[in-house]
């Protein structure tokens, strides 16, 4: 083999390598910005799964007397029958 020919092979495979370190550049960017999104999507579905809870939590303690009384007129109501 002639230098020129090793030297152009070289050429080729820094080529080839380059095209691949872009094509993989391209997919880590795709693929992070789809995880990205994904996780952003998540965290806004559990903010407001988190504030039905808070909203449900919060009736729950206002009512709590009511919610004692029913159950105590249940138990009364089993034991009686």
């Amino acid at each position: 083999m002639m230098p020129s020919d090793n030297n152009s092979d070289n050429n080729a495979a820094i080529a080839a390598l380059k095209n691949q370190v872009y094509v993989l550049l391209v997919a880590l960017i795709v693929v992070s910005g789809t995880l990205t999104v994904y996780l952003y999507r998540q965290v806004s579905v559990a903010n407001k799964e988190l504030a039905e809870c808070q909203r449900v939590s919060a009736l729950v303690v206002n009512n709590q007397n009511t919610i004692e009384a029913l159950v105590g007129k249940l138990a009364d109501y089993g034991t009686r029958h």
